[in-house]
Order: structure tokens, then C-alpha cells, then sequence
């Protein structure tokens, strides 16, 4: 009931995951307010993926779905309709017949089918082309390297200086690891500082 974030590099695009709750009617109160933080993520979402078991489909599931985009008023937001555990089916039933506007793609966690295309999907909806450098092309990041090269060679003029200035080369790396933190889409500085006390003396 509780959300699950992560992120993920694919092909050098990162994605922040959040795994909610599914939508459905229910009369438990914890299980509602899951449902609501779900709906929070969705009306937020750039992209939805919508996990269905592939051998247990109905035509409901679709529509809570679509229901919920069209309440929240976010109709245009790309949905991936995903159905997993297509491992289970034989092979007459591998055709899903669904008409719809969304991606439809079937999955197997446990082989690996479809996963690939999930991906290369996620990827065509990210808007990025062929003419887009997927590692580091996006001017706030080149900034942010930049940034970060600074602060790191500054560190090194700190430390390397007759008289070391532990505090300042403490928060020269400071700096550069929060700004290759927005670039990935996690700061760590706290860990950071944390091997740096513990291995210097510095004064308070």
C-alpha cells in the first residue's frame, strides 16, 4: 500500500519508478489511502504504466484506468498497458486482441520476453532521438559537470595547499557530489561527509 520509488538508467535516460497501489473499489480504509497516493503518483506521472496479469484480463481493469485519467484530466498522458506473465500462456493465446490508442506490450518477468521492447518504448515516449546525446546533452547537466569539476578542483587546491583547509575541502566535495546528485537523480552528501569526518579531524 506503501510507494515504492527507484530510479533506473536506461540507455542513458534516467527514469524515476513509482510502484503504487492498483485501482479498485474497496472498503478498506489503509487500502483507501494507498489508492488515493496512487492516484497522487498518476496525476503526476509523465508517463503510466499500467502492470496487468495477462492471464486474468478484463475489461474493467482498462477502464478504472482510463476513468481515473479522465477524472484527474490527464487523457494525453502516454500509458503503456503492460500484461505480464505471458510465460504462462500457450501459445494460441500469445495474440492479445485489444483495440486501443495506448502501447500494448507483453511481458514475462520471469523469462525476459517483451522487457526489451518495454524499454525501447519508454525510450521513443521519453521524447529523446537519435540527434540527442543520451549521456549528457541536456544543458542543466552539462552545467551541473561543469560545476562539479570546479568544486572538485578547488577541493584539490585546498588539500594540497602547505596550510589544509579540511572544512573548505569538506565542502568543495560537498557541493560537487550534490551536483552530480541532481544529475542522476540522487544526492549522497551526507554519506560523503560522513567518511570524510570520520577519517579527518576537523575543527567545529
Amino acid at each position: 500500500r506503501d510507494r515504492i520509488k527507484t530510479s533506473i538508467n536506461i540507455s542513458g535516460v534516467l527514469f524515476h519508478f513509482v510502484d503504487t497501489a492498483g485501482i479498485r473499489e474497496t472498503n478498506d480504509a489503509i487500502e483507501k489511502i494507498g489508492i488515493e497516493r496512487s492516484k497522487q503518483e498518476i496525476s503526476n506521472a509523465d508517463i503510466v504504466l499500467q502492470i496487468l496479469d495477462v492471464t486474468s484480463l478484463n475489461d474493467e481493469d482498462h477502464k478504472k484506468l482510463d476513468d481515473l485519467l479522465h477524472t484527474i484530466k490527464k487523457e494525453d498522458v502516454p500509458v503503456i498497458r503492460v500484461f505480464n506473465k505471458s510465460d504462462l500462456l500457450d501459445s494460441s493465446q500469445h495474440s492479445i486482441s485489444i483495440v486501443s490508442r495506448e502501447t500494448v506490450i507483453s511481458t514475462s518477468a520471469v523469462t525476459g520476453a517483451g522487457l526489451q521492447e518495454l524499454k525501447n518504448a519508454l525510450i521513443k515516449l521519453s521524447g529523446v532521438t537519435d540527434n540527442y546525446s543520451v549521456y549528457s546533452a541536456r544543458e542543466r547537466h552539462l552545467n551541473l559537470l561543469k560545476a562539479a569539476s570546479l568544486h572538485l578542483n578547488q577541493a584539490s587546491d585546498f588539500i594540497k595547499s602547505n596550510n589544509p583547509q579540511l572544512e573548505l575541502f569538506a565542502e568543495e566535495l560537498r557541493e560537487s557530489s550534490d551536483n552530480l546528485g541532481e544529475i542522476i537523480g540522487k544526492t549522497t552528501s551526507d554519506d560523503l561527509l560522513g567518511k570524510i569526518f570520520s577519517g579527518f579531524c576537523i575543527g567545529k
